[in-house]
């Protein structure tokens, strides 16, 4: 589970990059392009937190 989650956190990262030079590519406005990079930032830090969260999955055997 924990491979898995890390796995799909990671794809949604390395993916981010692509996503925004395509978005750029279609002549957005300032805003637009603002309202990306904001997207970006609430993705990343998600991503970490979950990152985080992904350690513990470990330690809930014990709730099972």
């Amino acid at each position: 589970m924990q491979l898995l989650i890390s796995q799909t956190v990671d794809s949604v990262l390395a993916a981010i990059d692509t996503a925004k030079v395509s978005a750029v590519k279609n002549n957005l406005s300032t805003a637009e392009l603002a309202h990306i990079d904001l997207c970006i930032k609430i993705i990343n830090n998600a991503a970490n937190k979950l990152s985080e969260q992904i350690i513990q999955l470990s330690n809930m055997d014990a709730f099972i």
